[in-house]
């Protein structure tokens, strides 16, 4: 609709691919050929980069990696599996434990973050068994991607961010310790220091498409600019 009302070209693209994007060209990434990039807030998903490349797999499903098991006896997902991560690992699913909070009402879970970290401070018991599930179910999470992609750096980027100081440490430990590779490989868990970088990562791929044609010509993309431009300076 969008591409017939302004004869421009439209895509959309899934945000974690931008994120990751931006943070292999601005962020930790950025001298690296392979990285996995998880985000972790009121969902989970991963971006991978490979010999330098984005690879997002035959059906572009390759992010859903918040539909992993990691308990099978454990509860239904709406996706129809049991045990997901992403029912262990979000940021909605750490607050819940951590904070005695329950139902599915909307929060903001920043701030609920932002608390727990607080109660982290001074010992509050319901907050640390929180916290050490989430090192578990994120760490089982990461030592599974990286056994199977082997790749030593994975950065994880939006909300989780707020908990490096708490997170860094035991999470890369979990994740040493357990990987198959070990000792040849040493995990690096990197924390994202990027702001809007789903947004750096959607104007970085409009390169990608310019340069693979799919946007057309330099001469054809912008008499269309300018004919929309013109149409709404018309518009007054």
């Amino acid at each position: 609709i969008l591409a017939e009302r302004f004869d421009l070209p439209v895509f959309l693209e899934n945000n974690l691919v931008g994120a990751t994007v931006a943070e292999q060209h601005f962020g930790y990434g950025r001298d690296l050929p392979d990285f996995i990039y998880i985000v972790v807030d009121e969902g989970i998903g991963a971006g991978f980069v490979l010999g330098g490349q984005l690879y997002q797999g035959k059906s572009r499903q390759i992010s859903e990696v918040g539909h992993i098991s990691l308990d099978i006896h454990g509860e239904k997902c709406s996706c129809g599996n049991t045990g997901c991560a992403e029912m262990y690992v979000t940021v909605p699913a750490l607050c819940r434990l951590g904070l005695g909070l329950s139902g599915d009402a909307a929060r903001d879970w920043d701030a609920c973050l932002a608390e727990l970290l607080e109660r982290l401070e001074r010992g509050d018991a319901a907050c640390l068994r929180a916290m050490d599930r989430e090192v578990r179910c994120l760490g089982s999470l990461i030592v599974t991607l990286i056994n199977i992609f082997d790749i030593d750096t994975v950065i994880l980027g939006s909300s989780i961010t707020a908990a490096r100081e708490v997170l860094q440490e035991p999470l890369t430990r979990y994740v040493s310790e357990r990987i198959s590779a070990r000792p040849m490989l040493e995990p690096r868990i990197c924390f994202s220091r990027l702001k809007r970088s789903t947004i750096i990562g959607g104007a970085l791929r409009m390169f990608d498409f310019y340069i693979d044609g799919r946007l057309g010509s330099c001469a054809q993309l912008q008499e269309r600019t300018e004919r929309v431009l013109k149409a709404f300076r018309a518009r007054g």
